[in-house]
């Protein structure tokens, strides 16, 4: 028996895509496909720089969301996420300089 594997909506995945694993999320959510977050389990551990790879067709228990991690097969709640800000959304301020500062 030959097994399929679903492809990912984004590349550089770690781990499997499940595999009823959709591009949209079946209710409104903040987060999309390739967002990055941080993901804080019931036990309040947290773990950083997740991938969200996908949404599960259906809610179960508050819990739609994937994301590339050990347990790749077990969505999340939205509400155990929260989005990272991505290195080139940041503004470098390093040049901005300030007339009200104060000189030496």
């Amino acid at each position: 028996m030959q097994r399929s594997i679903k492809d990912h909506f984004i590349k550089g995945m770690r781990y499997p895509l499940a595999v009823d694993a959709q591009a949209t999320s079946p209710v409104p959510c903040e987060f999309k496909v390739g967002d990055l977050v941080t993901f804080t389990n019931d036990y309040g551990v947290v773990f950083p720089d997740m991938i969200v790879t996908g949404f599960s067709p259906t809610v179960e228990h508050g819990r739609f969301v994937y994301f590339d991690a050990s347990a790749w097969w077990f969505p999340v709640s939205p509400a155990s996420l929260k989005k990272q800000v991505h290195a080139e959304d940041v503004h470098e301020t390093s040049d901005v300089e300030c007339s009200d500062a104060p000189t030496g």
